[in-house]
């Protein structure tokens, strides 16, 4: 029997505990058993998904912020990990439509592909999905995991609120530094705080440790985003695997542009006309680089990689703090 085949086969066992790389291959099968829809009416949509899935960086923070002194997660951290990333698969969908994107991750959106309706529809299954995920092993065991679904309902309107403030800043150059934080807060951070809180809740850690790794969630989520703003200015349609230069084509302001703005007020007008007209942004970009904005954005990201390396710092659990360092390390 094949190692993956062998680790499947343990699951249905119900085996309390795994290793990461058993925790990480039975949250990807998860995650795909979840994808084989039965449903005619969505089942192309899931199977489309399931081509095209992420690194599963959400996963990873909270299996790991899970992780025992041993190594070893307990097995209800696969069902949250996979639940986590369904969630994120779900907001993916939506902004899709939000957005009119038409490529993620290197194929055709879901609106693209099939229509806006079907993907929204196919959002909202994603979300039910994984909240059903959720609330099978909380009530299990509800005693311990009671803070987790008031946390996921929380942590889902936040990713709302954020969408929605950014939604309404489309085209205004005047957003606010703090604006931009609070959109970003909610609508990238968010998950990732709650990846990290969720893995600690079953974990078993204390207090302390829970508010580390919820602290460390967030600030990577911050630096996660900040990142993906500058590859906005920089990488090749190619290399991002998605429409590139797609902010800027879409009206949205973010932390280079502002940064931008502040050093060279004659770039307003041009950014006016250019996010007015849907004329393409080259010259905006380039007028953008040369403020020396963006390295001025990677020293805001430099500073929230800074607090998260401190929030792990913090942990007792060496294995832990080299794992969390490891996918810091890789944003």
């Amino acid at each position: 029997m094949k190692a993956d085949a062998k680790i499947y086969a343990d699951e249905s066992k119900n085996v309390d505990v795994r290793t990461i790389t058993e925790a990480l291959a039975i949250t990807e099968k998860r995650i795909e058993q979840s994808l084989c829809s039965n449903s005619r009416g969505l089942s192309r949509m899931t199977n489309h998904l399931s081509m095209s899935k992420g690194k599963g960086i959400r996963a990873q923070v909270l299996l790991n912020s899970a992780m025992g002194h041993d190594g070893t997660v307990h097995n209800d951290a696969t069902k949250a990990a996979a639940a986590v990333e369904l969630l994120h698969m779900a907001t993916l969908v939506h902004d899709d439509v939000i957005d009119n994107a038409s490529l993620r991750r290197g194929m055709t959106t879901l609106n693209t592909e099939f229509g806006n309706k079907e993907a929204v529809i196919c959002g909202d299954y994603l979300l039910c999905l994984a909240l059903g995920m959720i609330s099978d092993f909380v009530y299990e065991d509800y005693a311990k995991y009671a803070p987790l679904l008031p946390r996921m309902a929380k942590t889902l309107s936040k990713i709302c609120e954020g969408e929605g403030r950014q939604i309404l800043e489309i085209r205004n150059l005047n957003l606010s530094l703090l604006d931009y934080f609070r959109i970003i807060s909610g609508k990238t951070a968010g998950l990732f705080f709650l990846s990290a809180y969720t893995g600690a809740i079953i974990g078993n850690c204390d207090d302390r440790e829970i508010e580390h790794l919820s602290r460390f969630g967030r600030y990577l989520g911050m630096l996660f985003q900040i990142a993906d703003d500058v590859k906005d200015y920089s990488q090749s349609r190619a290399e991002a695997k998605k429409p590139v230069k797609h902010d800027l084509l879409q009206g949205i302001v973010t932390l280079p542009m502002i940064f931008a703005l502040r050093k060279n007020s004659l770039l307003n007008p041009i950014a006016a006309r250019i996010f007015n007209n849907n004329e393409t942004p080259a010259s905006l970009i380039k007028e953008v680089i040369g403020t020396g904005a963006i390295d001025d954005t990677k020293k805001i990201a430099e500073r929230y990689r800074q607090k998260a390396r401190k929030c792990i710092s913090r942990l007792t659990n060496e294995t832990k703090k080299n794992a969390l360092m490891h996918i810091l390390e890789q944003v």
